[in-house]
């Protein structure tokens, strides 16, 4: 299979070793697809799942902020869940609001908000 592919394997894997909590399996699933240089952006959103299920919140800040470029639902949801587990709650509700926003945006573009 091409590597485009075999990296979309390879983190669908580590997300199923993630949602079994077999996050060491899941880190060298995920080590694997790095090597591949494709799908960074969605290599670094299961990087970040996976550094704060493993409670390293050091690498989990570096991979937030990597994806803090985009600032897109999905982004904003891993934000929500870092003020969440930074004690924050009011901020994580006030990211969790503005991920509502966009995605019903996305779905549908017409409605004013």
């Amino acid at each position: 299979t091409p590597s485009n592919q075999r990296s979309g394997i390879l983190r669908s894997l580590a997300q199923n070793y993630i949602s079994r909590h077999e996050f060491c399996k899941a880190q060298n699933i995920m080590m694997q697809a790095v090597t591949l240089n494709h799908g960074m952006r969605e290599n670094t959103m299961i990087l970040f799942d996976l550094a704060m299920e493993m409670g390293n919140e050091a690498d989990a800040r570096t991979y937030l902020n990597e994806l803090s470029i985009g600032r897109d639902f999905q982004y904003m949801i891993r934000r929500a869940k870092w003020e969440d587990a930074q004690g924050k709650l009011d901020q994580a509700i006030l990211w969790l609001e503005d991920a509502i926003t966009i995605k019903n945006f996305a779905l549908h573009p017409n409605l004013l908000l």
